[in-house]
């Protein structure tokens, strides 16, 4: 229930609701909204990291490690989610979308294990999550890009 609908709802609500708009009328231009939104909700989330070294006497290292690549997937799904709520306006499709991705998860890697069925396809795969970053990038560079008309809708005064 948390992670499905909670947690999306209010995080979208307050990171897409709210942020988003204040960036673009502030001028700046939709991509750097796209990649500067999702940042905030890294910030938000740093106190986890503390708190795993301090209270529960993780290491350091290992949990700086998962706190970046944690840091880099939703970095990547905010800018997503932040160009969607650009082009759609609607905070339902991105809590949707969200919530979809809080179900499926990460990515089964599992493919790397010399047990698993799929390690003779790794290089394979590998080379499927590879194109699919590097497309996800060039595209989206381009899509944000594009002049929005509607952009002017959020440039009132605060």
């Amino acid at each position: 229930m948390r992670n499905l609908l909670i947690a999306p709802m209010t995080e979208e609500f307050v990171f897409r609701g709210f942020i988003v708009p204040a960036l673009l009328a502030s001028g700046m231009k939709t991509t750097i909204v796209c990649w500067i939104a999702p940042l905030f909700f890294g910030v938000a989330h740093a106190h986890h990291a503390i708190r795993r070294i301090v209270r529960e006497g993780e290491p350091s290292a290992v949990v700086l490690v998962q706190t970046v690549f944690q840091l880099s997937y939703t970095t990547l799904f905010g800018a997503y989610t932040s160009y969607a709520y650009i082009q759609t306006k609607s905070l339902f499709a991105v809590v949707l979308s969200h919530s979809f991705c809080n179900w499926m998860g990460l990515p089964n890697l599992a493919f790397f294990r010399k047990t698993s069925q799929l390690h003779g396809y790794r290089h394979f795969l590998v080379a499927v999550h590879v194109v699919g970053l590097v497309a996800f990038f060039k595209w989206f560079n381009i899509l944000t890009t594009f002049p929005n008309q509607d952009i002017l809708l959020y440039r009132t005064r605060l």
